[in-house]
């Protein structure tokens, strides 16, 4: 997860692993760069962000290798699915139309599964491992972040998206926490807490 990197050199670096993916690309940016005519291309990049489906099979789960601590390490499994490349080629294709009965242009792209599998990278957004869904056969907390089943465990963060989105989720990760806060400010105001009735569970996760 740690990086030494600067945020400069894995812009750079970024920008190199794109290169390596989209050579045709790349080589005709070049050739308009010699030419001069840079400021005028005659095409420009597109790049996608598409939504990932909620699937049950993607998950983080504890694999039987343990770390220099003896701790559990996390096994993570990610696919892009049927679902996701359907919806990246239809958007393509209602784009396309539209360009070109607007008679402006065009957009192409390889879109077939070797070319998928070469260019598309995940958006770095950690989530949905806490997923919130009123019925805990199908989340891991509530409505209100709380995790079912214990009452005073809440979670705040990413992880309790049902859905990745397809953006930054800064703003909505902030609200859901100040949410939260007000949820559990008047809990606390409308009810004195009784640590000794606590069971053990509760308790532990106090």
């Amino acid at each position: 997860m740690g990086s030494l990197a600067t945020p400069h050199a894995e812009q750079l670096l970024s920008r190199g692993l794109s290169v390596l993916r989209n050579p045709i690309s790349a080589t005709r940016g070049l050739y308009h760069l010699t030419r001069g005519d840079l400021a005028q291309p005659d095409y420009f990049g597109t790049h996608i962000h598409v939504e990932k489906a909620p699937d049950r099979n993607n998950r983080v789960t504890l694999s039987r290798e343990r770390d220099a601590n003896g701790l559990r390490r996390a096994s993570l499994h990610w696919t892009f699915g049927e679902q996701e490349k359907d919806s990246l080629r239809r958007t393509v294709a209602l784009i396309d139309a539209e360009l070109r009965a607007a008679g402006i242009g065009r957009l192409e792209a390889d879109l077939s599964d070797p070319a998928l599998a070469r260019r598309l990278e995940p958006t770095h957004h950690h989530m949905g491992t806490t997923r919130m869904h009123p019925d805990e056969k199908h989340g891991v907390v509530d409505t209100d972040s709380r995790v079912h089943g214990i009452s005073n465990l809440f979670v705040a963060g990413s992880s309790v998206f049902p859905t990745s989105g397809a953006a930054s989720v800064t703003m909505s990760t902030v609200a859901l926490a100040v949410r939260l806060a007000d949820h559990v400010r008047a809990r606390l105001a409308g009810s004195k807490i009784d640590t000794g009735s606590l069971n053990s569970s509760e308790a532990a996760a106090s």
